[in-house]
């Protein structure tokens, strides 16, 4: 018979040295070692290894370790020739879209001029343009501390809103599905004196086209060692990239830092100085997905404004 004992720890080498003495007797009276009792000595730390080896003998000839991750990629992947899925099909499409009816926009009429300082004009404020497809004006231009502000509220709303369970490739081609296509905007560059550069752009055109205008409006004896940034927070804009990449559009604001310190005196060309108070148009868009605007447009016409469930 086999036995299985728990004992307190003292009472562990009571047992273990009786039953050796046991052991001798009964070899010494020729009694097969068979027919001896033994005694086995519960050890708790000694029970659970024999338990845990076992599940995973068990796990292994299942084909299941139950002790190591399993955690499965669910992130959109290639199908089996290399080719995309049918959803980065759908955006890649609409990439292509929205860049071509930039392109086919062509270059739009610079209608370059100079607002002095002092002309009582904030370059933040785009209000003074005319919108041709809405009737309301822009808003209020805000400090910079509320700009920060705000921007810091529409990253968490952004994070918030792509931490649901969707893959990258869904977030893209819903915002593509609800993005409007601006073919020119509207760049207005403020000098350290707080005079201001402004002309119309296409939003394929690259920050170098911007500074090409720059030059053109700085008198012939000024440097022309100069970089052009956007604030808050303080970044250099890099000259080989587009306005459309820079989220530049409809119309931003610029401004202008010396390589080399700030020139004395004037540095502008009067004769581009026109009338700050000249109303101009401001870029009007298109839907990139008139498909989505179709859609959208039918199912606010076919709601009644009553609950689903009111039945009359």
């Amino acid at each position: 018979k086999n036995f299985v004992l728990n004992l307190k720890k003292e009472n562990q080498k009571a047992i273990e040295t009786g039953m050796k003495v046991l052991k001798a007797l009964a070899a010494d009276l020729d009694i097969a070692s068979a027919d001896i009792p033994s005694i086995n000595i519960y050890n708790k730390k000694d029970f659970e290894a024999a338990r845990i080896g076992a599940r995973k003998q068990a796990d292994a000839v299942n084909g299941f370790n139950f002790y190591q991750s399993n955690v499965q990629n669910i992130s959109g992947v290639p199908t089996q020739n290399g080719s995309n899925s049918r959803m980065e099909d759908q955006v890649e499409t609409l990439k292509a879209k929205q860049r071509k009816m930039m392109e086919d926009a062509g270059i739009p009429d610079r209608m370059l001029r100079i607002i002095p300082s002092g002309s009582g004009i904030n370059p933040r404020n785009f209000k003074d343009f005319v919108h041709p497809e809405e009737s309301q004006s822009l808003p209020v231009p805000k400090s910079d501390g509320a700009i920060v502000l705000q921007a810091n509220k529409m990253r968490r709303k952004e994070q918030k809103k792509n931490a649901e369970f969707r893959t990258k490739a869904m977030r893209e081609l819903e915002k593509l599905r609800n993005a409007r296509v601006f073919t020119k905007v509207i760049i207005r560059v403020q000098l350290p004196d707080k005079s201001v550069v402004e002309a119309q752009f296409s939003p394929v055109e690259r920050i170098d086209d911007v500074a090409s205008i720059v030059r053109e409006s700085l008198l012939d004896s000024v440097d022309e060692q100069f970089y052009l940034y956007t604030t808050p927070p303080r970044k250099v804009l890099p000259l080989d990239k587009t306005l459309d990449e820079l989220g530049l559009k409809p119309a931003a604001l610029l401004y202008l830092g010396w390589k080399s310190g700030a020139p004395s005196g004037s540095f502008l060309r009067e004769d581009l100085m026109v009338d700050p108070n000249e109303s101009r148009e401001f870029p009007s868009s298109k839907p990139l997905d008139e498909t989505n605007k179709s859609e959208g447009a039918k199912k606010k016409a076919t709601s009644s404004g009553k609950p689903k469930w009111l039945k009359i």
